[in-house]
């Protein structure tokens, strides 16, 4: 994320409400019976002042980070003729506010829509599929469905050695 243009487009947002509200305003001393106007102006200067703290918090952000840009989140994708593959994420905590893996999804599934890819598959999803998961309402807010399918397997490549590793799992006690 880059703060200065991240401030910038704050910015352009506080004037473009207080250009609104100078106008609502003017609507209020012409009609100072009309609540509606009462009530429009009181919306938008509260969306206004939560823009203004998203610009005190970001100024101080970059004062602490010390540069211009951060990074917020990161993710690891893998690209195919058929299905764009979501396989893990990460994000810095310090800046969760700037809501980095919604941000990446976006970009990646019109990145798939531009290369004709037919499928985003954000795969692993485990666990309750009844809505509590957050990882599910996270996967499901991008329009998509959750597809349960059998549990998993595994298959030892090498039987003995695999004998001998739970073995000794269990006689140090971690298995």
């Amino acid at each position: 994320m880059n703060f200065n243009n991240y401030i910038q487009e704050e910015q352009q947002k506080v004037s473009a409400l207080t250009a609104k509200l100078d106008k609502i305003n003017q609507k209020i001393e012409k009609y100072p019976a009309n609540d509606k106007f009462k009530r429009q102006y009181a919306e938008f200067d509260d969306q206004r002042q939560q823009h203004k703290k998203r610009i005190n918090k970001a100024e101080e952000q970059h004062q602490q980070a010390g540069v211009d840009e951060v990074v917020v989140a990161c993710a690891l994708f893998i690209q195919q003729p058929q299905e764009m593959n979501y396989l893990f994420s990460g994000t810095d905590e310090t800046y969760m506010d700037y809501y980095g893996p919604y941000q990446i999804q976006d970009v990646m599934i019109n990145q798939a829509v531009q290369a004709g890819i037919k499928r985003y598959n954000f795969y692993g999803i485990a666990g309750r599929f009844d809505g509590t998961d957050g990882v599910l309402g996270f996967k499901t807010a991008f329009n998509g469905s959750a597809r349960q399918l059998v549990g998993n397997f595994m298959m030892p490549v090498q039987p003995l050695k695999y004998k001998i590793y739970r073995l000794l799992k269990k006689l140090m006690g971690r298995g």
